[in-house]
């Protein structure tokens, strides 16, 4: 009787919980009206297009970023040929309203993936990475917005 009461709370704890991710159902109340950018093209369009998709509302932002990207090689072989790269992005933003800076904050995102012998793999794989981080970026940037405007 025990074991049975103990597994109908233990599903009923389990199925009781839900998960919903952050920018889903959360409606913004600020929008981005002009976006200015500068630096990583790749980089830009990514955060750019996030920005305006997700921000939707009656408070109008101005928003001024610039990018930048460096891939450096943190290990090599014995011959000298690099096998692991460090990717790193840093993006400088200010956000402004009614011509007055708001907030200022700057973004460091890296990641550290192993070389590819097919070069173009390796080029498509940085795109990849670069895509991700470049998400990461853009979400962080909302997240502090919704954190300024409550």
């Amino acid at each position: 009787m025990n074991r049975i009461l103990i597994l109908l709370l233990t599903l009923n704890l389990l199925l009781s919980c839900s998960y919903d991710p952050i920018f889903v159902n959360e409606k913004s109340d600020f929008k981005f009206t002009k976006i200015k950018s500068s630096g990583v093209t790749e980089v830009n369009e990514v955060v750019k297009d996030i920005l305006t998709k997700k921000s939707y509302g009656d408070i109008e932002y101005n928003i001024s970023f610039e990018s930048e990207k460096n891939i450096e090689v943190v290990t090599s072989n014995q011959k000298g040929d690099p096998t692991v790269f460090e990717m790193l992005v840093i993006v400088d933003y200010i956000i402004f309203k009614n011509g007055k800076v708001v907030l200022t904050n700057q973004i460091k995102k890296r990641d550290v993936y192993n070389n590819i012998k097919d070069k173009f793999e390796l080029l498509k794989y940085e795109e990849n990475i670069l895509t991700n981080i470049s998400n990461n970026i853009s979400n962080e940037i909302l997240m502090s917005m919704r954190t300024l405007s409550k």
